[in-house]
């Protein structure tokens, strides 16, 4: 699914057929936005290692390239992990209990992703 709407119709349909929308499990096809601009589409802006996914709100994803960050036994931080340029995954899924569960796919990411530029500090001296 693609846009809020979808998303909508698709959460009406899992609550009736299994009570909580968070149990079955359904791809989640999300653009990632430079800019902030309304859309019908579920959208993604990064900022500052969190991905904020924008389903029916902002949802805060911290993110780590190096993978899934478990801390006792508590999911710290979403993997992400490139498929093709410009196609992103998150892992593991994202469960929301009574919202939805989803494998998460990111579309439209430039190259080099945010989360992968790095910055440089430049030192001038006399």
């Amino acid at each position: 699914m693609k846009t809020v709407k979808e998303l909508h119709e698709w959460r009406v349909g899992a609550v009736r057929e299994f009570g909580d929308p968070s149990i079955p499990v359904t791809p989640m096809f999300v653009r990632l936005q430079t800019i902030d601009c309304r859309s019908e589409e579920i959208t993604a802006k990064f900022d500052r290692g969190i991905l904020f996914v924008n389903a029916f709100a902002d949802i805060p994803l911290v993110i780590d390239v190096d993978g899934p960050q478990i801390e006792d036994g508590c999911l710290r931080a979403f993997g992400i992990v490139q498929v093709v340029p410009g196609l992103w995954f998150l892992t593991p899924s994202l469960n929301l209990p009574d919202m939805f569960h989803a494998f998460i796919v990111l579309y439209d990411v430039p190259s080099p992703a945010p989360w992968e530029a790095t910055s440089s500090i430049v030192v001038v001296s006399r």
